[in-house]
């Protein structure tokens, strides 16, 4: 009977714990848990973000890059359709160049993966997301796009790692 007592206590307690950590994530921390990896999607980028060296190849490979740093499995886009939550990452800049020199630019940074909807119908959605906006010299220009691309990886590389560790 103590046996029986003491394993029904351990039970309650872990179930306690577990519920706490949950608890401890923001909706969109928590949608982020048991994913495997994610793919990087960098939109098209425009002529003016070439002409500053903005390429896809440039974003995509800094976000792989610091994603993998980070410790977050980057995914082929072969790879995430294969996973039920077809995770991906998906980047884009817009910008406007003035006739003063200032470019006012915009950044999108979503993981967005498959998810139910109360129909039952599976969609492609934006679980986590970060953006903002910013006015920069045109010198300035592809600098402060890495940079801000990069403080969003290492945002979301918190929030999933957060979410995936176990306690």
């Amino acid at each position: 009977m103590k046996t029986n007592c003491l394993l029904f206590v351990c039970v309650v307690l872990v179930c306690n714990v577990c519920t706490a950590a949950d608890k401890e994530l923001t909706g969109a921390e928590r949608s982020l848990k048991g994913l495997t990896g994610v793919e990087v999607v960098v939109s098209d980028p425009d002529a003016d973000e070439r002409r500053a060296g903005l390429t896809k190849a440039v974003l995509k490979t800094a976000v792989e890059l610091r994603l993998r740093r980070n410790g977050i499995k980057v995914l082929s886009k072969g790879a995430a359709l294969k996973t039920r939550a077809m995770a991906e990452i998906y980047i884009e800049i817009n910008n406007h160049h003035s006739g003063d020199g200032l470019v006012a630019v915009a950044f999108i940074f979503e993981l967005r993966q498959a998810v139910t909807t109360k129909h039952g119908q599976r969609v492609m959605g934006a679980t986590w997301s970060r953006g903002s906006v910013a006015a920069v010299g045109r010198s300035k220009f592809k600098r402060a796009s890495l940079e801000s691309i990069a403080d969003f990886t290492d945002q979301f590389s918190n929030a999933y790692l957060k979410a995936n560790t176990k306690k």
